[in-house]
Parts: C-alpha cells; sequence; structure tokens
C-alpha cells in the first residue's frame, strides 16, 4: 500500500514564517499536529502508512503521495475556502492535480461549508517548496492543502470541531488511488443527547399522528377533538425542524 507524506506546516518553526495564529482557537500549528494525530491511526487502518514530517526537513522519506498541511489566515475575516496547490512546472502535475481535484471533494462533502478558493491562487501555494522534493523521494502525486481559514470564525469553528471528518477526506483521497479500506462513514449529525431528545420528540409526533389515524379505540372513527391533535403535532414538528436547522447551521 501507500507511503503518504504528511508534511506538517510551519511546524516547529518558532520564527519567521511560523503560521497563522487563527482568531478564536488553535494555531495553524497547533492545527495540523492534531489533524496528523488524528489522521494516523485512520490510515494505518485503511491500510496506508503515514509519514510525519515536519518543515525544513533535512531529507525526505520514501513515499508514493505526499500532502502538506496548512491553514489559511487573512486579515479581511470575512475571507473563507479551501483550496490546494500543485506545482505546474513537474512532471507529476497532471496526477498531482487530479490528486487535489479528489481531495477538494471529499473535502467538501465532509462538510465544509467555506466554499473553494481557485486551485494554485497564489504563488507559494502553486511553487510549494516541498512538492520537488516529494517527487524527487517518489511521490508521483503531491500537493499543498489549506485546509480553510482559521482567521474566519465559520470556518476556524468547523475545522477545530470537524478535525475527523477532516482526516476522513484525506484517508479517502488515498484510497480512491491506491486502494484499501475506507474509514466508515459518520452518520451522526448531532450529538448523543440532541439524538435521543428529538428522537423522543418524533416520537410523540408519530404518536400522535397515530392517535388521529386510528380515531377513538370504541369506534374507530375520528373525531372533532382529533384535528387539534394533528395540529399540534404538525406544530411540534415544524419547532423540531427549525431546531434541525439551527444545530446543523441551514438558513431559515
Amino acid at each position: 500500500m501507500a507511503r503518504v507524506g504528511c508534511q506538517l506546516g510551519h511546524v516547529p518553526r518558532t520564527s519567521g514564517r511560523t503560521g497563522t495564529a487563527g482568531c478564536c482557537g488553535e494555531t495553524e500549528q497547533e492545527y495540523v499536529k492534531r489533524l496528523f494525530d488524528t489522521l494516523e491511526p485512520k490510515l494505518r487502518t485503511s491500510g496506508h502508512t503515514p509519514l510525519k514530517i515536519l518543515a525544513d526537513p533535512s531529507s525526505y522519506p520514501a513515499m508514493d503521495a505526499f500532502f502538506a498541511f496548512h491553514c489559511d489566515g487573512s486579515k479581511d475575516h470575512s475571507a473563507r475556502g479551501c483550496s490546494f496547490g500543485f506545482d505546474d512546472r513537474l512532471s507529476s502535475a497532471a496526477a498531482s492535480k487530479k490528486f487535489g481535484d479528489r481531495w477538494r471533494a471529499e473535502h467538501n462533502a465532509a462538510g465544509y461549508p467555506g466554499g473553494n478558493q481557485r486551485t494554485n491562487y497564489t504563488i507559494d501555494i502553486n511553487h510549494y517548496y516541498a512538492l520537488d522534493d516529494a517527487l524527487a523521494a517518489g511521490a508521483g502525486r503531491g500537493i499543498c492543502i489549506e485546509f480553510g481559514f482559521l482567521t474566519n470564525p465559520d470556518d476556524n469553528d468547523w475545522l477545530i470541531d470537524n478535525v475527523g471528518r477532516v482526516a476522513d477526506a484525506l484517508v479517502r483521497t488515498v484510497v480512491a488511488f491506491f486502494g484499501g479500506t475506507p474509514p466508515e462513514e459518520d452518520l451522526s449529525i448531532v450529538d448523543h443527547e440532541t439524538k435521543q431528545y428529538f428522537d423522543n420528540q418524533f416520537k410523540d409526533v408519530d404518536n400522535a399522528f397515530s392517535t388521529v389515524l386510528r380515531g377513538d379505540e370504541s369506534d374507530h372513527r375520528t373525531h372533532p377533538g382529533n384535528l387539534q391533535n394533528i395540529l399540534d403535532a404538525i406544530e411540534t414538528l415544524q419547532g423540531d425542524i427549525k431546531q434541525i436547522k439551527q444545530k446543523l447551521g441551514i438558513p431559515g
């Protein structure tokens, strides 16, 4: 299976270009370290070998694919969006672009809400210093990733709260090109306590509808009083839908 180089952007620099400080959570260095710690066992479970690479290494290990982990930053805190860069001067350019396109599709499918910056949207990401070194070490596909903007509050919150989904998107990208076992899809969209609350609420709504449809136990007819039951059930259901939308950040 594949040996996957994972470079932790700016780690462990303490001077010069040390990465974004973010706006309300982890720094870029803290985030990419936590992301690798989350990704490592997932990649191994899928059948691949993760290789941890820091910034400015003296040499690069032999590898088949390469990711550089970064989070963007801007003085404009409304700026957001994910992107990736591939070096269009290298022989691996076409394969790397396909690799990046698949990663971005997986990242968005994982729920990233910030939209997209264009591919290679800065010279730094287009000609990222490590991409030619990764190719020399055997990486036929290599990209520099910007997962989103830590300086944007919404991007920041999503990336920090969903590091497992970010990692899963990376694993699915590797599996798409090198085979292996994809991670199990996390179908839970709310925490356990909220799910239990909604389960109970929908059970109450279902019981109300059943009462209306069943009618009175003695003659099995729906009486006028049952109409209020169904109206109450609809109102409850509408309230629950509103809460679900708020929980998931869905407008209106």
